[in-house]
């Protein structure tokens, strides 16, 4: 009776060890069997959000299963990227991660709650977007040469504004002020709308948007463009040059938004969400809204994604430390 009963246990254990993975393969392959929930570290009604859910939206219907966008703003994206670091990795949470939250701010910050690099799976980049300096009309320079010259002058610092201390605007007029020796007052801005504001109520004298908020504005003559900040120059309007065109290619920067998945999260899962999010952003539909808000669909998978992250990582942290901005 007694060796009856070891054989049984024996037999029970060993069915159970081969049935832990063949459940587990079963949970990967149904995935996924309920809503998703997707973190945007930043306040609803902006751009970035209009991409999450132009994404979302269609990617839910691909997937057939809910999405949900949960905007958890707050400390420049830190909150809400910090919150998707300490997610269960079991493929029903992910982040938006953006060039300020995965490069710059790790760069930025010595007690950062979280690290972009150890604590996500990199799923894929979905788009690449533009920012612009622009002016007031009536500014008396339309160049980046002559704000370098005005600024030079004597009297207080011409003022520029950002979306905030530590973004890839703020950190390239550190680069240009530094490299042509000419001083600038940085105004950091928690959003583009309050920006646009004291820009149109000549507040300020010029600030970085983004090309979808500033093209009806400088078309429309209530706004002027100066440079951009991103490698091409738009499409959207040609004729404003580059930085890279006026000299300081090393402060040029293009913004990125991706995809992140916590760390230990199936790989398996990870490539599909990848593939799906690829097959989407192509779609012909899909793809002209994204380029109607300003973005354009520019997908990486995960590995060469993770490469991308590495290089941004390494070149912000060198960039931050000579400008001496890192807290």
């Amino acid at each position: 009776m007694k060796n009856r009963r070891e054989f049984l246990i024996k037999s029970l254990s060993a069915s159970l060890a081969v049935g832990f993975p063949v459940l587990a393969a079963a949970q990967k392959s149904n995935w996924p069997d309920r809503a998703i929930t997707t973190v945007l570290p930043y306040p609803a009604g902006g751009g970035t959000d209009r991409l999450a859910r132009i994404v979302t939206t269609n990617l839910a219907a691909r997937l057939e299963s809910p999405i949900v966008v949960d905007n958890r703003a707050g400390a420049t994206g830190m909150i809400g990227t910090a919150h998707a670091a300490r997610s269960a990795p079991d493929g029903y949470t992910f982040l938006f991660g953006f060039l300020p939250t995965i490069a710059v701010m790790p760069a930025m910050h010595s007690k950062l709650q979280y690290d972009s690099q150890e604590d996500f799976e990199p799923v894929c980049r979905i788009a690449t977007y533009s920012f612009m300096l622009v002016a007031q009309p009536d500014f008396p320079e339309d160049s980046l040469a002559g704000i370098i010259e005005r600024s030079k002058k004597s009297g207080p610092p011409l003022a520029y504004a950002t979306h905030g201390i530590g973004s890839p605007t703020h950190l390239a007029m550190q680069q240009i002020g530094r490299l042509s020796q000419a001083g600038f007052q940085h105004a950091p801005y928690k959003g583009e709308s309050p920006m646009v504001t004291d820009l149109l109520g000549k507040h300020i004298p010029m600030g970085w948007l983004t090309v979808n908020v500033a093209e009806p504005l400088i078309k429309s003559g209530k706004l002027k463009p100066i440079v951009m900040g991103s490698p091409r120059r738009s499409s959207r309007l040609p004729d404003t040059p580059t930085l890279a065109e006026q000299g300081y290619e090393a402060a040029g920067f293009e913004n990125w938004a991706g995809l992140m998945a916590p760390r230990g999260t199936s790989g398996e899962i990870v490539e599909k969400m990848s593939r799906s999010i690829h097959e989407v952003i192509e779609s012909p539909d899909v793809k002209a809204e994204l380029i109607d808000a300003g973005f354009t669909p520019d997908h990486l998978g995960p590995r060469a994604f993770k490469e991308l992250i590495q290089i941004e990582v390494a070149r912000y942290a060198k960039l931050v430390e000579a400008e001496g901005l890192r807290s």
